[in-house]
């Protein structure tokens, strides 16, 4: 059974990226959300993606950006993934240059019909949704309101992930891909190395992972 990836992201300095990189992340995220506490300014990851290998995924977040922009940071040609983490609409993916992530934010009334109509996207990704909050927060949702997900996409897991529970996530749900931000780090923005090694560690201990 093929591995689960596993993302680190809320990137903002080149020393986190590259002890990422080196503990064993397959992909990193950019939040590019000026909200957020863990907002990079675009020069500023274009330069730590400068330096990342080839075959680590630089995936960019944003929450409902201006598609002009998007158009522009396409443009400078250093992301391999927009990751769309707001109220975007499948019109609104569908004219978007470049593989598109399309998150979901997930309560106990998740409407898993809605997927369809984003067929356009390259994967999906399921965070926590909460009050004024577009992820981030640190909390779970119950992994099994995707358990009869059709899975026409590869899909990401997010949302209160941590070293102790990643491991029954996975067996749960057998994401592609696993997404952590919150519970790395040591302060929001700033990633513990050895919290990032012992989640790395749990996902690949995970059995037949």
């Amino acid at each position: 059974m093929k591995k689960t990836l596993v993302k680190i992201c809320g990137i903002t300095n080149l020393h986190d990226a590259d002890a990422a990189v080196r503990i064993g992340a397959d992909a990193l995220g950019f939040v590019f959300y000026p909200k957020s506490p863990r907002y990079v300014n675009v020069d500023t990851a274009k330069k730590i993606c400068k330096t990342i290998p080839g075959n680590i995924m630089k995936i960019g977040v944003f929450v409902n950006e201006n598609r002009d922009r998007l158009e522009s940071i396409y443009e400078e040609g250093f992301l391999d993934y927009f990751q769309l983490h707001g109220d975007e609409d499948p019109e609104y993916c569908k004219n978007v240059k470049g593989k598109i992530i399309k998150s979901f934010r997930i309560k106990s009334d998740f409407d898993s019909s809605l997927l369809r109509i984003f067929g356009k996207c390259e994967m999906f990704l399921f965070d926590t949704k909460t009050d004024n909050n577009f992820g981030g927060s640190g909390k779970t949702f119950d992994w099994k309101l995707l358990g009869a997900l059709p899975r026409t996409h590869p899909i990401i897991l997010a949302g209160g992930l941590t070293e102790k529970n990643v491991g029954r996530a996975i067996e749960t749900l057998r994401p592609d891909m696993v997404d952590v931000s919150s519970s790395v780090e040591s302060s929001p923005g700033i990633k513990d190395h050895h919290k990032v090694l012992r989640f790395i560690n749990s996902c690949r201990n995970t059995a037949n992972n």
